[in-house]
């Protein structure tokens, strides 16, 4: 899984070359560690939904505040 394994290794620059905030990568952070495939991309697929997350799948996880709230973001 290349994209778990790259998020850990970025630094400050790179954070602020693809202009995301140190609070924006620390949840991009939690969402990977609460389902390493949370984005995973489904090339074949071509349901609306693609680009959801289906939040019942983790009813027995504790989702923290700060993932809900950028999941549920307009």
């Amino acid at each position: 899984m290349i994209g778990a394994v790259h998020i850990e290794n970025l630094d400050k620059k790179d954070l602020e070359r693809a202009g995301v905030s140190r609070r924006e990568y620390d949840i991009i952070r939690k969402l990977i560690k609460l389902d390493a495939n949370i984005f995973a991309v489904r090339i074949n697929d071509q349901s609306p939904y693609t680009y959801t997350v289906d939040l019942s799948k983790y009813q027995d996880d504790k989702i923290p505040q700060d993932c809900k709230e950028m999941l549920f973001r307009p």
